[in-house]
């Protein structure tokens, strides 16, 4: 049976639902986008999400890829329990799936309770390091929870947190070879906080940041020309050649890409680090804290 609901088709949901949300856990219901627009996706958004306990979850539903071309959905699976108990965790609203841009595993978006809708939005991309998880990024012993609060008293932002792969993997992450691709990732997030968060939101800037091993997909994503933002924030993970060659390509593309290299001294990231010393756009700062304590630390600046 199909009901319409302010101008969607809801392929294979019974009526009662739209009222109880009884959803099963697995198979996610299509969507099929008519004629609507986006304060009409905000107010289906907006019902889904406020009986969202019902199902135990935060948005774990298929979203429209592109309200705004009138295209057919993408369908989304369910995060994992541990990242939709860590979100149950922040205030503000939520959402959380597994995009196939990121090779089908969990993201976390996060607009916290403190926005204001008349200011514009700064989008945050924080790529977490080796055997990190949403849950650990959020609530862990160094969790930003508390550090996203506090941020978006002073300014508003939106917070992506993807899941990063194994460790034994993660020189794969956003690497288009192995079917991740950041600049589709990019275009995703953004259009999810644009249906399914906030329809009306006014994104000023796009900052990229990488702990540690997330340095990997900004290099990654560099290389191959896949990364689009104003800022990017290299948190301790100029390991390598990751920070230089991240530099010289989205440069190459962005010169006005502004780069913020956090590195402790005398570490394996100061080698790299202090290559970018001097170069146009490039802030250095040196660490104080420990490497683990560098993501609550600088995150967001």
């Amino acid at each position: 049976m199909v009901d319409k609901l302010t101008g969607f088709s809801l392929n294979g949901i019974e009526p009662p639902v739209l009222r109880g949300l009884n959803l099963p856990k697995k198979n996610p219901i299509n969507i099929k986008a008519e004629s609507f627009n986006s304060s009409d996706m905000f107010s289906v958004s907006r019902t889904l999400n406020e009986n969202s306990k019902t199902l135990g979850k935060i948005y774990n539903l298929p979203i429209l890829e592109n309200v705004f071309n009138n295209t057919s959905v993408a369908e989304f699976n369910p995060a994992s329990a541990s990242t939709t108990n860590a979100l149950n965790k922040i205030e503000g609203t939520k959402w959380s799936g597994k995009l196939d841009s990121n090779g089908g595993r969990d993201v976390a978006i996060i607009l916290p309770k403190n926005y204001d809708p008349s200011k514009p939005t700064e989008v945050v991309y924080h790529f977490h390091g080796h055997n990190g998880t949403v849950s650990s990024v959020l609530i862990g012993g160094n969790g930003l929870k508390d550090k996203i609060d506090s941020i978006s008293k002073e300014k508003n932002i939106v917070v992506v947190i993807p899941q990063g792969p194994s460790k034994k993997n993660d020189h794969d992450w956003m690497k288009g070879s192995k079917g991740e691709d950041m600049d589709k990732f990019e275009k995703d997030t953004l259009n999810i906080i644009k249906t399914q968060i906030r329809p009306d939101i006014k994104i000023g800037s796009i900052t990229i940041e990488g702990h540690s091993a997330g340095g990997l997909p900004i290099m990654n994503a560099a290389v191959e020309g896949k990364i689009h933002a104003n800022k990017i924030t290299l948190m301790d993970s100029s390991y390598g050649d990751w920070a230089t060659q991240a530099y010289a390509n989205i440069i190459k593309n962005s010169p006005n890409t502004k780069f913020n290299i956090v590195y402790i001294p005398n570490s394996q990231t100061q080698s790299d680090a202090i290559q970018l010393k001097g170069k146009p756009n490039v802030t250095m700062i040196t660490s104080k804290v420990s490497h683990g304590e560098v993501p609550k630390t600088f995150f967001g600046i």
